[in-house]
């Protein structure tokens, strides 16, 4: 595994299981992975690309206390730590949804990079990185005057 292609990516996730969806944002740079969802389930390890451009993660979670896991654990009354390892396609599937293996059951996850200047201070979002990233079809006009 060579790591090449992930010098440094932003990405945003969906995860899909028994408990419904959440979603997330990860970092992963000079091989390793940080990210945290809407959970507050805080993510980190080590993200490695094959030869073949598929992509190997080895990862840590901390869970907070009474956070329901989305392949179907019930909340824990204590913070607790669970530990993940997939390998997933090339681009890590580029959005097309993949299941991993999470224990007590699966989830599905559906990952997209976020693209280099996506809100970079004095760039504004547009309606294409509001789709992107799964927002609603309106959501970019949310709030703004009509000119």
């Amino acid at each position: 595994m060579n790591g090449c292609h992930l010098d440094r990516r932003d990405l945003w996730i969906r995860l899909l299981g028994a408990n419904g969806l959440g979603l997330g944002v990860f970092k992963i740079e000079a091989g390793r992975f940080a990210g945290a969802d809407t959970g507050g389930v805080l993510y980190g390890g080590k993200a490695q690309e094959g030869g073949d451009g598929s992509i190997y993660l080895d990862l840590n979670l901390a869970v907070p206390s009474g956070t329901p896991l989305p392949q179907g654990t019930a909340a824990q009354e204590v913070p607790h730590a669970r530990h993940i390892q997939a390998t997933l396609p090339p681009a890590f599937g580029d959005g097309v949804p993949q299941e991993i293996a999470a224990q007590p059951g699966s989830i599905t996850v559906m990952i997209k990079r976020i693209r280099d200047d996506f809100l970079t201070p004095g760039t504004s979002p547009t309606l294409s990185d509001t789709h992107r990233l799964g927002g609603a079809s309106d959501a970019y006009f949310k709030g703004r005057s009509a000119s």
